[in-house]
């Protein structure tokens, strides 16, 4: 039995994107990759929007949306 993944290194998707006419269990992974990147890519830019975010809130700062 595999490891469950910690809850840092997972990344929700919309029904759109999970399950959806775009969603990864409908064209498959690798295409779903090819499309959007991997999910370490997809992994290291939220987490590099997050820590910019909380950059922008501990100055004192709204973030930008």
């Amino acid at each position: 039995m595999g490891l469950k993944a910690s809850d840092f290194d997972t990344i929700p998707l919309c029904e759109r994107h999970h399950t959806g006419k775009e969603g990864i269990h409908t064209c498959g992974s690798r295409v779903w990759q090819m499309r959007f990147g991997t999910e370490i890519e997809l992994l290291e830019k939220t987490r590099e929007l997050l820590d910019a975010d909380s950059r922008e809130t501990k100055i004192g700062h709204l973030p930008k949306k």
